[in-house]
C-alpha cells in the first residue's frame, strides 16, 4: 500500500514515515501543498495523510483537490486543530477521517488500514491462494499452517501481488507500490525480494513470471473438483494420421521419364558368325584358282 505523508514539520514527517515503513507501507513524504499536488498528479495513492495549515496550497484546498480529482485517495486530516467545529468543516471539505494531534501512532495506524478497507476496490482482510494465507492488519502469511518469515519488502510484494490477483504486476507496477520514491528504477530490487521470497514460500510455486509481462499469483496445486472431467484432448491420445493415403495415379508429365523403361535399341538379327581363320566357300575356291594358275606360270617359264 502507498501513502503520501503530507507535512510541513520535517522531523514529524520523517518520524511517521519511518514508522509507516516498518509497518510495511510504501511511503512519499510532502513537505508542502506545492510539493504534494505534483506528486499526488504523477502517482496513485491508496492514503493521504494530510495536515490542515501547510505552506504553499493550503490543506483545505489540497483536499478539495484530491476529492474532485479522477482518481480520487483517501484522505486522513492529521492536525493541530481538534476542536469539534474543526473535525466538522474538515470532514466537509471531503476528508474520509480526522485525527487530532497529538496522536498515537498505533491508533494512526489502524485508521489507515481501516480507510483501505473502505475503497471500492478493496479485497477481503485476509487474502488466500491454495495453502497460502496473508493478513495484512496483523502482519502475518502462513502457508499450509506453517508461519512464514517474511521481511517488510517481502511481505509487501506479496501482498500487492495477492491484491492484483490474478492480473499481472509488471516491476514499474511493485516498483510503485510496495517501494517508495526514492527507489532506484533500474535496481534488481525486485528481482531480489521475488527470488527470496520465491524460496520462502517453497513448493509448488505460487509465483508466475511471463517475461515481458511481469508477475502473478497463480494456483498450480489446484485438482479437479469430484465429479468433474478432464478436457477431450487431455484423455483422448491425439491422431498420428487421420486422413487415408492417396492412391496412386498417372505421374506427372514431367515425371514421367522417371517411371518409363527405354526399350533396347532395333539392330540387324544375328546372324551366323564369320570365322577370321577360315574364309567363306567362294573366296576360298578363288584363292585356289589364284594359286594354281601362278604354279602354272612358274612352270611355263622354266620350260
Amino acid at each position: 500500500m502507498r501513502v503520501l505523508v503530507v507535512e510541513d514539520v520535517h522531523a514529524l514527517a520523517d518520524d511517521i514515515a519511518e514508522g509507516l515503513r516498518d509497518e510495511g507501507f510504501a511511503v512519499d513524504i510532502a513537505y508542502n501543498g506545492l510539493d504534494a499536488a505534483a506528486k499526488l498528479d504523477a502517482n496513485a495513492y491508496q492514503v493521504v495523510v494530510l495536515d490542515r495549515d501547510l505552506p504553499g496550497i493550503h490543506g483545505d484546498t489540497l483536499c478539495r483537490m484530491i476529492t474532485e480529482s479522477d482518481r480520487p485517495a483517501v484522505t486522513l486530516m492529521l492536525t493541530a486543530a481538534g476542536s469539534t467545529d474543526d473535525r466538522i468543516s474538515g470532514l466537509g471539505l471531503g476528508a474520509d477521517d480526522y485525527l487530532a494531534k497529538p496522536f498515537h501512532f498505533t491508533e494512526l495506524v489502524l485508521r489507515i488500514r481501516a480507510l483501505a478497507r473502505r475503497q471500492p476496490t478493496a479485497r477481503p482482510r485476509v487474502y488466500h491462494a491454495a495453502d497460502l494465507a496473508l493478513d495484512p492488519q496483523r502482519h502475518a502469511a502462513t502457508r499450509n499452517g506453517r508461519s512464514l518469515d517474511l521481511s517488510v519488502k517481502e511481505f509487501g510484494v506479496l501482498e500487492a501481488l495477492l491484491r492484483a490477483a490474478p492480473a499481472f504486476l509488471s516491476t514499474e507496477e511493485l516498483l510503485e507500490q510496495v517501494w517508495d520514491e526514492n527507489a532506484d528504477p533500474f535496481t534488481n530490487a525486485v528481482f531480489n525480494t521475488l527470488s527470496r521470497l520465491r524460496r520462502k514460500l517453497g513448493n509448488p510455486p505460487l509465483i508466475e513470471t511471463q517475461p515481458g509481462v511481469g508477475y502473478r499469483i497463480t494456483d498450480r496445486s489446484a485438482r479437479p473438483l469430484p465429479g468433474t472431467h478432464l478436457p477431450h484432448r487431455n484423455r483422448t491420445p491425439p491422431r498420428r494420421n487421420s486422413r487415408p493415403a492417396p492412391r496412386p495415379g498417372p505421374a506427372h508429365p514431367r515425371h514421367q521419364h522417371r517411371h518409363r523403361r527405354t526399350p533396347p535399341r532395333a539392330g540387324p538379327e544375328p546372324g551366323p558368325q564369320l570365322s577370321a581363320r577360315r574364309p567363306p566357300a567362294p573366296l576360298a575356291a578363288s584363292f585356289m584358282a589364284s594359286l594354281m594358275c601362278s604354279s602354272a606360270r612358274s612352270r611355263s617359264i622354266l620350260a
